[in-house]
């Protein structure tokens, strides 16, 4: 099986949405890790006064490793539950993935 790594990066206010189509979706990702971010890219003219004075925007990250063929329909569900202009997505392949015990 083919795995790769699903990254979105999204606002805090679309947090709990986010999360509450990904744990609705079937099959449900295998876990997920989210992390605190700052960035500054695509979209900035829609950084609020506070984010321009810094040079950056707040986000969250979630990063997920799951099966390569389950990305498109994943993503077709979020754009259909969650159409946010300031939700951006991407993959990455995965060599390899396992537990230390």
């Amino acid at each position: 099986m083919r795995l790769c790594k699903l990254m979105l990066a999204f606002p805090g206010d679309a947090e709990d949405a986010l999360l509450a189509a990904l744990s609705a979706h079937s099959p449900e990702l295998p876990g997920y890790t989210i992390l605190n971010g700052d960035g500054h890219g695509f979209g900035f003219e829609r950084a609020d006064i506070h984010e321009r004075v810094r040079g950056r925007v707040e986000r969250l990250v979630l990063m997920s490793v799951l099966p390569a063929d389950h990305v498109e329909a994943l993503i077709a569900v979020l754009r259909h539950t969650v159409p946010r202009q300031d939700i951006a997505w991407w993959t990455e392949p995965v060599l390899d993935f396992g537990r230390l015990a």
